[in-house]
């Protein structure tokens, strides 16, 4: 099973999970889709992919843990896509991931780094 589909079953069975996933029995509104994203940012359970020291490089976060940079650790966000991904079926655990851009703007990604929801 992929991710996203392990994602998507899991989300459709009441457990938290993208926006998109209507687990309250229906589409789930921008301010739930809003609060869900600051609770994952607080509490660190989620993936971040960081921007925001334009001038270094993109750190990418796996909860509290530094899996490493782009530059650096990974070549592209690709490859660092795949080492989440394969950090995630090793640990069982399916967070949402997000991109901060260098001007604090953040956006919900899928498995493959496209943009599901974005907050200015």
């Amino acid at each position: 099973m992929s991710v996203d589909a392990f994602r998507a079953a899991l989300h459709g069975s009441g457990k938290s999970g993208h926006p998109e996933s209507g687990r309250k029995g229906g589409a789930r509104s921008e301010q739930e889709a809003y609060q869900d994203m600051q609770a994952d940012l607080e509490s660190g359970e989620c993936v971040v992919f960081s921007d925001r020291r334009a001038s270094g490089p993109t750190e990418v976060m796996f909860g509290r843990e530094l899996l490493g940079t782009i530059p650096g650790t990974f070549e592209d966000i690709d490859q660092a896509l795949a080492a989440v991904n394969a950090k995630m079926e090793e640990e069982g655990f399916f967070p949402n991931i997000y991109h901060i851009n260098d001007h604090g703007n953040v956006s919900l990604w899928d498995g493959q780094g496209n943009t599901i929801q974005g907050w200015v």
